[in-house]
């Protein structure tokens, strides 16, 4: 599709810039007919499209995009993280604290989202979303439904455990 007010095609997949985590930006210029021609040939069509959305901390403040862009789908835990940490500054620079980032169950978020918060194990991870993490600049909050979910699993295995502190949770202790 062709964007006049960018004078850009949309819905090809661009690489990744490594610094921002986005796709490279002026890749897609519609110049000339050779120019987009050479677009087509170059980059492959589009299958999803990946929305960030922002939700201001303020009761009815309405959510907004911060960036939508056309993927392939193939992007790693190193674009994420690096989207991450971009967005962050940015909205530092700007004066905008960003409190929290959530996705969906990627686990290319989820293991994004604990490298940021420097942990090692999912379980001390989500040990730690629930309890909040008083440590970092930003929580990284996967969907709730998904953390619990991760948590609840592994005790569908009689012989796992769970360390909880100084205390040990196993699937005797869920059974009644």
């Amino acid at each position: 599709e062709y964007d006049r007010t960018t004078n850009s095609l949309m819905g090809l997949v661009v690489p990744f810039d490594d610094a921002t985590g986005l796709p490279k930006k002026n890749q897609l210029k519609a110049n000339s007919a050779a120019n987009i021609e050479a677009c087509i040939s170059k980059y492959q069509k589009a299958e999803y499209v990946q929305a960030i959305i922002a939700q201001v901390n303020h009761p009815g403040a309405p959510s907004f995009v911060l960036g939508l862009y056309a993927t392939d789908n193939r992007f790693t835990k190193e674009n994420v993280t690096s989207r991450t940490k971009h967005y962050y500054r940015e909205l530092e620079a700007r004066g905008i604290k960003l409190l929290m980032t959530g996705s969906d169950g990627d686990a290319r978020f989820l293991s994004s989202q604990k490298s940021l918060v420097r942990f090692g194990t999912i379980t001390e991870y989500c040990s730690l979303q629930l309890a909040g993490n008083v440590n970092s600049k930003h929580l990284p909050n996967q969907d709730s439904d998904h953390i619990l979910k991760k948590i609840k699993n592994p005790f569908y295995d009689p012989c796992y455990v769970m360390r909880i502190g100084h205390h040990n949770a196993s699937r005797s202790h869920l059974v009644m």
